[in-house]
């Protein structure tokens, strides 16, 4: 039966910010004197990959290729680790900069567990680490939630690799579709979006798989109690040190309190625009 530790770090990087990862298509960018609307400043400046072109290449930082790389996060010593999607990989750079391939093969997709290169992944997705270095990945084409050890040694913890579902259960008799984000409670709980079923499912220390909000294969924007809840497009997902999980929903942006109410925090459900504002006043276009 699959284990985990119940302390993380903190969840503040185990999605990257909507900012953020719209910024991660072929490489990864920081920022710091762009001006936007609320007077901040910003510059964009390259931190990893090469510009115009996609590809697969392990090195320092400014050699360095990916390719749709959609989620990052990091540790207490300043790694950086990224679900390099599109290369079926998970990558990592040091804070000497030097980007890695941690687990998977470039370019080779696949539903194997094992070790660093011997693993396989079919697009990953959402990353979030806990204290002890262990590294969950939602490994979105396989419909399965997989492990990276601290030692390098992938499995997989919930869902059957290839196989769509939604039933609950242990480990790998549970079934997901498509999950695309995963983050960790303080309690050592794993939350996933379970893209594909609509749902948020929860994944316990013992391996257990439930679902905490929407129901399976029936998509709408309904507010409310867990168990009446809807969505239409959980894609990213985080959670704070009180409990609450955000949820971002195609073009809102919602959460879940610590006792299962659902409830929208920003965005307006199928009106896709870039509006400022408070609360439903303001506007999102494909949040993840």
């Amino acid at each position: 039966m699959p284990t985990f530790a119940a302390p993380i770090l903190s969840n503040f990087m185990s999605r990257p910010s909507l900012f953020s990862l719209e910024l991660i298509f072929c490489g990864v960018w920081t920022f710091a004197g762009l001006s936007n609307t609320s007077g901040q400043s910003y510059e964009w400046t390259t931190f990893a990959g090469t510009t115009g072109g996609t590809g697969f290449r392990d090195g320092l930082v400014g050699s360095a290729q990916f390719k749709g790389p959609r989620a990052v996060a990091t540790d207490a010593t300043g790694n950086l680790y990224l679900a390099d999607t599109d290369n079926h990989t998970i990558r990592k750079i040091t804070p000497s900069q030097v980007v890695s391939t941690l687990a998977g093969k470039g370019g080779k997709s696949g539903i194997q567990d094992g070790t660093g290169s011997d693993a396989r992944f079919s697009s990953p997705g959402g990353l979030a680490l806990d204290a002890i270095g262990n590294i969950f990945v939602a490994d979105t084409g396989n419909h399965t939630i997989r492990r990276i050890g601290p030692t390098g040694v992938v499995t997989t913890i919930a869902g059957e690799a290839g196989v769509a579902g939604h039933n609950d259960g242990i480990g790998k008799s549970a079934r997901l579709s498509s999950p695309a984000a995963v983050t960790l409670s303080l309690n050592g709980d794993l939350f996933v979006a379970d893209t594909g079923n609509l749902t948020i499912r929860k994944i316990t220390p013992d391996g257990t798989v439930s679902t905490i909000a929407g129901q399976a294969g029936t998509r709408g924007y309904v507010d409310g109690p867990a168990g009446i809840a809807r969505f239409r497009s959980p894609k990213g997902l985080a959670t704070d040190d009180a409990g609450t999980l955000y949820i971002a929903d195609i073009s809102t942006i919602r959460t879940i309190s610590p006792d299962g109410m659902v409830t929208t925090l920003a965005g307006r459900s199928g009106l896709f625009d870039n509006v400022d504002g408070i609360g439903t006043a303001a506007g999102f276009c494909l949040p993840e």
